[in-house]
């Protein structure tokens, strides 16, 4: 092997680990989010499942996929939706899991999506809020005709794992 492919496997390898310690510390966040929301909070004992908790709020068990981003593209969020085997993303079916929890890193907001809204795609695209001065969101920012407000719904919706 040559300097320079070392080099950029080496690269490819940091920005890989990088890039599962993120998600690792977001899955970090959800269990402390949800647990002092007063859900109790399991994790699979391997990683084969499709899904990253179980979620119970009373007679309900929901089985929920954390994924997290701080990736903007345009005046979005941009999420990847599929599961990463190398360069293939595949898709998660809605009989594998119940909610998308979606952590937006910079605002640390959270995104409490259904299955069924989520596995069409490969990709979402959630809108980023401006701030006011004292914190509070401004507007919200369309993103290039991309139906992105139709998830806003979802933000923080963390009463959905308590309905049903």
């Amino acid at each position: 092997m040559s300097k320079n492919n070392s080099r950029r496997s080496s690269s490819s390898y940091a920005s890989g680990i990088k890039r599962v310690r993120s998600g690792e510390l977001s899955e970090i966040a959800f269990v402390h989010q949800a647990t002092s929301l007063g859900f109790h909070v399991s994790k699979p004992f391997s990683n084969s499942e499709p899904y990253d908790f179980i979620v119970s709020s009373g007679p309900h068990l929901w089985r929920v996929q954390v994924k997290s981003t701080s990736r903007v593209t345009g005046r979005c969020y941009h999420v990847s939706c599929g599961r990463h085997y190398g360069r293939a993303l595949p898709r998660y079916l809605a009989s594998q899991l119940d909610f998308f929890a979606v952590h937006i890193k910079p605002e640390d907001s959270w995104y409490i999506l259904p299955a069924s809204i989520v596995c069409p795609h490969r990709y979402l695209y959630l809108l980023r809020t401006s701030k006011n001065d004292d914190g509070t969101p401004t507007q919200l920012m369309p993103y290039r005709g991309r139906a992105a407000h139709q998830f806003e719904p979802y933000r923080e919706a963390w009463h959905l794992m308590r309905e049903k």
